[in-house]
């Protein structure tokens, strides 16, 4: 079965559906262990098993804490962000990770569109069984954690549960693979960019003034991730490289941190009050303003 472009699966073509609705948070985290266990920081990072790389970084919504997972699904938590960590059974490739607005619970996704949850996090639905054309690329939380947004390297968005379904940059012509989707502050739109660092707003993400506008000028490395200001004003954009690009209200802060590791790739950021942080490919951390690296 293949999914056109545009367009939220049916629910006869999601695996989860509807009937997850039925099961409450308290349930999801009763069963997970984590109601009632202390929060534990996981203080080294083990290296990768065999060809796994670090793949994706969300922030707790404290901004404490945060975890970072690799392409086999291993997942780190430090701080305040818990933990179950066991890495989903039949998966691929994982590509990216997205944590639900309580901080108990994440999801992971990999490059065909299948979904695990973990903690509170509930099952939406996922891509699993339907064909698709273009690997996804990212995964990001919905309204009040009742759902999630998956977007392919084309600009395709696949939303699921209450997440709403605005448009992608599929439609619109670019040169440049996607790289992430990012959602506006009240979840009720988002922006895709590319490598090129083109940026595409979608819903309520139109109506945000961004000056200067994107792409960054002179971008020579391509860009791999963005991450939403706290204030919903603007954004980062985060190269290969490790550069950052402020937009909007978004500002620049300094390094303080052990900073990057020279050479590695940056994979992925996250961003907090006066301040984000920056993964690299070999698990490396590094914090700027207010983002601290446990």
């Amino acid at each position: 079965m293949t999914v056109s472009r545009g367009r939220r699966p049916a629910a006869d073509e999601v695996q989860g559906s509807n009937r997850n609705r039925i099961r409450t948070r308290a349930l999801a985290l009763l069963a997970s262990g984590v109601l009632g266990v202390a929060l534990l920081a996981v203080p080294a990072l083990p290296a990768a098993a065999g060809k796994a790389h670090y793949v994706g970084f969300a922030a707790t919504s404290t901004g404490m804490g945060y975890w970072i997972t690799d392409s086999k699904g291993d997942t780190i938590a430090y701080n305040d962000a818990t933990c179950p960590c066991s890495p989903p059974a039949n998966f691929g490739p994982v590509v990216g990770i997205a944590a639900t607005e309580s901080g108990y619970g994440y999801w992971l996704v990999d490059k065909a569109g299948d979904v695990a949850n973990y903690g509170d996090a509930m099952n939406w639905g996922s891509l699993t069984g339907i064909t698709i054309t273009h690997p996804i690329v990212s995964i990001a939380d919905g309204p009040s954690d009742d759902g999630y947004w998956l977007t392919d390297s084309s600009g395709d968005v696949y939303a699921f549960g209450t997440a709403g379904y605005d448009g992608g940059a599929f439609s619109v012509k670019h040169h440049g693979s996607i790289v992430a989707l990012v959602p506006t502050i009240d979840k009720l739109g988002y922006w895709q960019v590319n490598k090129k660092g083109d940026v595409f707003p979608f819903g309520d993400a139109a109506s945000i003034p961004i000056s200067p506008p994107p792409p960054p000028p002179g971008l020579t490395t391509p860009i791999v991730a963005m991450a939403a200001s706290p204030d919903g004003g603007g954004f980062w954009l985060a190269d290969k490289a490790g550069d950052v690009y402020p937009f909007g209200t978004a500002l620049s802060y300094p390094l303080t941190s052990a900073g990057l590791t020279p050479g590695v790739p940056v994979v992925a950021m996250g961003g907090t009050v006066r301040g984000y942080w920056l993964l690299q490919q070999n698990g490396n951390v590094a914090g700027y303003g207010a983002a601290v690296v446990y």
